[in-house]
């Protein structure tokens, strides 16, 4: 089996068992599903194309449930950083980041990704770093508002983010340097450029439907 296609059944988690019956599959499409992760599809060791677009990731992991049993005044700690407890200012955001730092590499195999429409808003928080050999991502029609934590992808050739909320780029947007060579950016909400310089192989770049503000110079002679 090289295969395997289940779109629109509600599927809400993955797990293959043995999963050594699906060694062999390459592709997978389960578009049109209720999916939260990526669930036991990461132990698919030669996956190269994965389709989850209309789903509802929200990372490759399944998320940790809160925690349901801490007392009151454990979760006072929690709202008040002025009590000195936990982990004080520092940002949410931060926070991700840093611990999606030294989280090991998955899916080695994995090439294409397809992610369109599935609510995503934050990228640090979807662990694409991860998906280090990922060479074809796409996000688009989803609510992300900033481009970061895809700055480990170091292979990737092609982004597409469009019909998204994205005003700006973070420092850990892409790779440095950067392998990408196409950037597809319509239909959102950019007002400058900035912070592109890395991508120093970009060969196509797409802004149609953007709030981009050009300046014209004119020079008389």
């Amino acid at each position: 089996m090289q295969e395997l296609n289940w779109t629109s059944s509600s599927i809400r988690t993955v797990d293959l068992i043995p999963v050594d019956q699906f060694r062999n599959v390459c592709n997978v499409n389960l578009q049109n599903n209720n999916l939260t992760s990526f669930s036991g599809l990461i132990y698919l060791p030669n996956v190269k194309v994965l389709c989850l677009n209309y789903n509802h990731i929200e990372s490759i992991m399944p998320r940790l449930k809160p925690q349901t049993h801490l007392t009151n005044r454990q979760l006072l700690y929690q709202k008040v950083p002025s009590s000195g407890y936990g982990q004080q200012g520092t940002s949410k955001t931060n926070r991700d980041a840093m611990s999606n730092e030294n989280l090991p590499p998955i899916m080695h195999s994995l090439e294409v990704l397809h992610l369109g429409y599935n609510g995503i808003c934050n990228l640090i928080q979807l662990q694409l770093n991860r998906l280090r050999n990922l060479k074809f991502l796409f996000l688009q029609g989803n609510e992300i508002s900033q481009v970061e934590g895809l700055d480990n992808l170091l292979v990737l050739q092609e982004l597409v983010v469009n019909h998204n909320r994205i005003r700006a780029f973070n420092d850990s947007a892409f790779a440095k340097p950067s392998s990408l060579l196409a950037l597809h950016l319509e239909e959102n909400r950019l007002r400058e450029l900035g912070k592109l310089q890395p991508l120093v192989k970009l060969e196509k770049l797409f802004l149609g439907y953007n709030k981009i503000q050009v300046t014209l110079f004119w020079f008389l002679l």
